[in-house]
């Protein structure tokens, strides 16, 4: 057996091909998270890879064929509003706009949205998923009410008169 393999089989030359081309490869900045699938994988079943209801984040916004979401989202926005007793999204798009940059950095690929347009689509689909989501669960344990004897109405059980204090 040849002294630059060992008793797997493995040959050192190519361990060190491999460790070198690990040493040399460019690193991916850490912010960035989320990416677009690549087109050869796209391309093996490009239905399963694009939406056909909604649009969540910057890819595929403004979609002809998603519209008709957009209108809901917000619905969901006003929802969530009025369940929170607020009258309005000024303090959500303050949220989101502290938050762009960072989000902007999130992506793989530029996004060509204005930054109005951009904190936008963060604060309806965040909201969308959020209201989404509570919507579901509430679906799932109708036992968890809204408490409006909890700070921002946030769904709990009820008290039961064996609870503890603080409970």
């Amino acid at each position: 057996m040849c002294d630059r393999q060992n008793m797997a089989g493995i040959n050192a030359d190519h361990i060190l091909d491999i460790d070198r081309k690990l040493a040399e490869l460019t690193p991916i900045p850490s912010e960035r998270c989320i990416f677009r699938v690549q087109e050869l994988l796209r391309n093996e079943n490009e239905k399963a890879y694009e939406p056909s209801v909604v649009a969540i984040g910057p890819y595929h916004h403004g979609k002809d064929n998603l519209q008709p979401m957009e209108e809901q989202k917000l619905r969901y926005l006003k929802q969530l509003l009025q369940r929170r007793k607020e009258t309005s999204a000024e303090r959500y798009i303050v949220a989101m706009r502290e938050s762009e940059q960072k989000a902007r950095k999130s992506y793989a690929d530029p996004t060509s949205l204005d930054s109005n347009k951009f904190v936008e689509m963060m604060l309806l689909d965040s909201c969308f998923m959020v209201e989404l989501l509570r919507k579901n669960e509430m679906k799932k344990n109708p036992i968890a009410p809204e408490r409006p004897d909890k700070p921002g109405g946030k769904p709990g059980r009820p008290k039961r008169p064996d609870d503890k204090p603080g409970r």
